[in-house]
């Protein structure tokens, strides 16, 4: 694998950083295509996947193609490289299509690949219903770490119990293997009409209030969910056009309350998340706090209206490095054309110092409402 150089400063940061999240393949929605609804052709890809998100948090991922290490924290220094393992776990992943979990769940296509585990499209034979399963990699179900991480996911989801939050049914253990199901949802990440320039400036509004009651609601029980970027916000789109938002995967969610908090703590100094989405404190290994959340949001919108992060570098710790010492561009900077009040309400959400962000999601929500209905455009 090529390997971008690295100077010491790049060095010192790269070997703490643990988890990172490439861009799905733009290619196609799905890893497989195979349409399993009733009278489907089961040929071509989808326009619209049908998913519970990609789980592409890589904390446990080969060195290389055929390599032998797959500890987690194997040091991955370009998101090249990640691609490249990924690659190769969901090529595992597919070898699974059609097996039954539990005499009941029948894998039947792949949704998402990542380092932890695999997300599949399902089907329940017991109450004959399609669903999703969130498969955790064998060799990660035998660790108690990652055992703790993946029912943290499940008790985070259900206890928020929020409209705009994926619901988990239920958790699994069956002869050694732990998974999760849940809805199975019919649309796609935000990562592809962002790509594609799909998104109008109403969507971004109903994504952005959707996606904040969403953080909003999870703050409210203790709950930060640490990995918000567009892989992980689903937009399902309903006949008449409405947008209804899920926030996916708390994989990597931080409990703030006492009584779980020696339970589900993260080691002190490591950093967890997505780098182009991942606050200047959470890059520093700074305890995360639902600021970090608000700042991943905007960086999530600023995305969806300019086609980039605010930040991006196709090495990891330049990456973070640039996080932590520069401050993030002004959105109108890109996009003169955005209503001022939108783009100061991003600008304030994606601010360097906590203190100057918007201190609640709820907040950010409030602002970017009355932004809507302004409608106030600079020269006009």
């Amino acid at each position: 694998m090529s390997r971008a150089p690295k100077d010491d400063a790049d060095e010192s940061v790269t070997t703490r950083f643990v988890k990172t999240t490439p861009p799905p393949p733009p290619r196609t929605r799905q890893d497989t295509v195979v349409d399993d609804r009733p009278g489907a052709a089961g040929a071509a890809p989808h326009a619209s996947g049908q998913s519970v998100g990609d789980d592409t948090t890589v904390d446990a991922v080969p060195t290389a193609p055929g390599g032998s290490s797959s500890e987690p924290g194997a040091k991955i220094d370009t998101l090249e490289d990640l691609d490249e393992a990924l690659e190769e776990l969901r090529q595992r992943a597919r070898a699974r299509i059609g097996e039954v979990l539990a005499g009941r769940y029948e894998l039947r296509n792949v949704l998402g690949t990542g380092g932890a585990g695999a997300v599949f499209a399902a089907y329940d034979r017991e109450l004959g219903e399609r669903v999703a399963v969130k498969l955790l990699h064998a060799a990660l179900a035998k660790n108690a770490e990652h055992i703790a991480r993946f029912e943290r996911e499940a008790r985070a989801a259900s206890e928020i119990g929020h409209p705009s939050v994926v619901e988990v049914r239920t958790v699994v253990r069956h002869h050694g293997e732990l998974f999760m199901v849940l809805e199975l949802l019919d649309g796609e990440a935000l990562f592809y009409p962002i790509a594609e320039r799909r998104l109008s400036l109403g969507d971004v509004y109903e994504v952005g209030r959707q996606l904040l009651g969403a953080l909003d609601a999870a703050h409210a029980h203790g709950i930060i969910h640490r990995d918000v970027k567009p892989e992980n916000v689903f937009l399902c789109r309903e006949p008449s056009g409405a947008l209804t938002v899920k926030l996916l995967d708390f994989g990597i969610a931080k409990m703030l309350r006492r009584d779980v908090a020696s339970t589900f703590s993260t080691l002190e100094g490591m950093v967890v998340g997505t780098p182009q989405y991942m606050s200047p404190q959470m890059c520093s290994g700074e305890p995360a706090n639902p600021g970090a959340d608000i700042w991943a949001a905007g960086a999530v919108l600023f995305h969806a209206l300019t086609g980039q992060p605010p930040y991006d570098d196709d090495h990891i710790g330049r990456l973070l490095i640039k996080i932590v010492s520069e401050p993030a561009p002004l959105i109108r900077e890109l996009r003169p054309d955005l209503p001022e009040t939108l783009s100061a309400a991003i600008d304030r959400a994606l601010h360097r110092d906590p203190k100057e962000r918007w201190t609640t999601a709820r907040e950010f929500a409030d602002a970017l409402a009355a932004s809507a209905r302004t409608g106030r455009r600079s020269g006009s």
